[in-house]
């Protein structure tokens, strides 16, 4: 299984599935970039098409979690809710505490069926992300630009836009991030000062809402959008680290989403009714996430868990993907490899190696780098800590006895079969050429060549012996002769 693993982890396969992704991306893109043409004759027609694209994209990114890396996502949710997603325009409000909190998300979206018709309200920054922005683009997301001025008129447009000829019994759903921006402590308690002045009540574990935009959205929802769905993410102790690099080399992540809904008829219209309807929502999804965080899952918190079954189509879609781009795409690079020149060769190993060694490299997510003072206090800790792990091998000799246990660590033999392989690249080579150059120079350069080789003998062993040897010398002389100190000789 630890073979398995590093194997789903190592950069050739991640380099694969990156590669299938990408070309499959701009596959789509340019599928849909032929058909805005549609679009002046039939909208309905024109957003139907690109419902199903986008899926071919979206699809990719629950392989990468459901089959890849074998996550999981646990639903709450009151059973009659579930049925109501699937057949109503809807608003989805979720916290944004992790990297991939959209993720477990989009498993249940794929596992009911809804997920092609998933759109964001999101910074205007992220239209210009290769594939997925371009993606986001002709699905009809709405993309601001965080000043009110111009965002109020692009909410209201976009949204009449969207809700003008939409195809009937098809539905989308608007995810939006009232937060406007991932969590950190910082962030949050530079929120909370906010919220102090205007009274509002604090938060633990979310940032204070921005309330302007969805207030708006609700008011130009014109009676067609029908449902709020309010998610709060959690991912388990038990999991990996929640993010998508965890994914992608195969490492599962746990879920648990808490999904409440509630109709359009009970939020206030007012502006003020409706700002305070959204703090007053946080401050239960704080509740909610508390309650996570105190026992690592949403159980017994008023919701009952719904078992939503697993279906293969994001499955059939990446194996769809990987015969018909990655097969022919791997018979190419053997026949490059095996054709190309030596030089070609070596520099794509080089490549792989250094990629290799780069995606081990430590992550740093869990070191307070945001905040200097934070951050300098986390590595005088981390000093005290390393202080008092060193002292106790000082004392015992070895780090047993400190709460983590010995781990045997197998001997591979990828070291070896490194510098076998560069002995044969580089090593014999170079022997033969020595061997035709001594065979076939003439007397003079035979002296020369060995001038050379007894002048660099010469200054390594001078350099041998006024660091290395002189001082075991001296330190022999003065345990023969106890009256003279080392600083003496």
């Amino acid at each position: 299984m630890h073979i398995y693993n590093e194997f789903k982890s190592s950069f050739i396969i991640v380099a694969f599935l990156g590669y299938i992704f990408l070309v499959s991306g701009l596959i789509i893109n340019f599928l849909q970039l032929c058909s805005y043409i549609i679009w002046p004759f039939s909208k309905e027609l024109y957003r139907k098409m690109n419902r199903y694209l986008a899926l071919g994209i979206w699809s990719q990114f629950t392989f990468i979690a459901q089959w890849w890396s074998k996550s999981d996502c646990t639903l709450y949710m009151n059973p009659d809710d579930l049925e109501k997603i699937q057949k109503e325009h809807a608003i989805v409000i979720m916290n944004h505490k992790y990297d991939i909190d959209w993720i477990p998300g989009w498993i249940i979206c794929q596992r009911i069926g809804i997920m092609q018709g998933s759109k964001i309200i999101g910074k205007q920054s992220l239209k210009l992300l290769p594939i997925i922005g371009w993606c986001w683009i002709f699905t009809e997301s709405i993309f601001i630009r965080r000043i009110w001025e111009n965002d109020r008129e692009t909410l209201v447009k976009d949204l009449r836009k969207i809700l003008d000829n939409y195809p009937k019994n098809c539905f989308f759903n608007f995810l939006l991030f009232c937060e406007g921006t991932r969590f950190t402590e910082k962030k949050r308690l530079i929120s909370m000062k906010i919220a102090q002045e205007k009274g509002l009540p604090e938060l633990k574990h979310h940032i204070l809402p921005r309330t302007k935009g969805f207030t708006l959205l609700l008011q130009g929802a014109e009676d067609r959008i029908t449902g709020i769905y309010d998610l709060t993410v959690g991912f388990k102790k038990s999991g990996a680290k929640p993010t998508l690099l965890s994914i992608i080399q195969g490492r599962s992540c746990q879920a648990e989403i808490f999904v409440r809904r509630i109709p359009l008829s009970e939020i206030p219209k007012d502006t003020n009714g409706c700002n305070n309807w959204v703090y007053k929502l946080y401050k239960e999804k704080d509740q909610i996430y508390d309650y996570f965080v105190r026992h690592d899952t949403f159980e017994g918190n008023g919701l009952a868990r719904v078992e939503i079954q697993i279906n293969y189509y994001d499955l059939l879609i990446e194996l769809s993907w990987m015969i018909i781009i990655g097969i022919p795409s791997i018979f190419y690079l053997i026949k490059f490899l095996w054709t190309s020149s030596f030089i070609a060769q070596l520099i794509f190993l080089i490549v792989v190696i250094l990629a290799q060694l780069y995606i081990k490299r430590v992550p740093t997510s869990q070191i307070p780098y945001e905040d200097d003072a934070t951050c300098g206090e986390w590595i005088h800790k981390l000093f005290q800590e390393k202080d008092r792990i060193y002292d106790h091998f000082v004392q015992h000799d070895n780090f047993d006895g400190l709460g983590v246990p010995e781990v045997p660590v197998v001997r591979n033999y990828s070291d070896l079969l490194i510098e076998i392989f560069w002995i044969v690249t580089i090593g014999i080579p170079s022997l033969v050429w020595f061997g035709k150059f001594i065979f076939h120079s003439t007397l003079f350069g035979k002296i020369i060549f060995a001038l050379i080789i007894l002048m660099i003998y010469v200054i390594v062993q001078l350099m041998i012996n006024m660091s290395v040897i002189r001082s075991d010398v001296k330190h022999l002389l003065a345990k023969v002769f106890p009256h003279l100190s080392v600083d003496m000789l």
